[in-house]
């Protein structure tokens, strides 16, 4: 079975769920979103021979962290990070 469709769909739902609540921020609501899309990332869960090709947790971590410490005025909407080496 082709996982693909099913994975693009759930991508496809965060991302509409993430921007509807964006929609939905303000300065008293105090609800900030960011949709954070990693490429292939070295989990363990995939072949260990392709992790070469994977960014660490550690990376994703770093886009996580950077996103909460903004100040409350900033809003990350997006961030999109993965290997250099991963094609899109």
């Amino acid at each position: 079975m082709n996982e693909l469709p099913v994975y693009s769909a759930t991508k496809f739902t965060v991302r509409a769920i993430t921007e509807g609540l964006r929609q939905e921020e303000s300065p008293t609501s105090y609800i900030r979103t960011t949709n954070i899309s990693p490429g292939m990332t070295a989990t363990g869960v995939l072949d260990e021979s392709q992790d070469y090709l994977s960014i660490s947790p550690y990376s994703v971590a770093q886009a996580i962290a950077f996103t909460i410490n903004e100040p409350d005025v900033a809003g990350v909407n997006e961030i999109v990070i993965r290997p250099t080496l991963q094609s899109v």
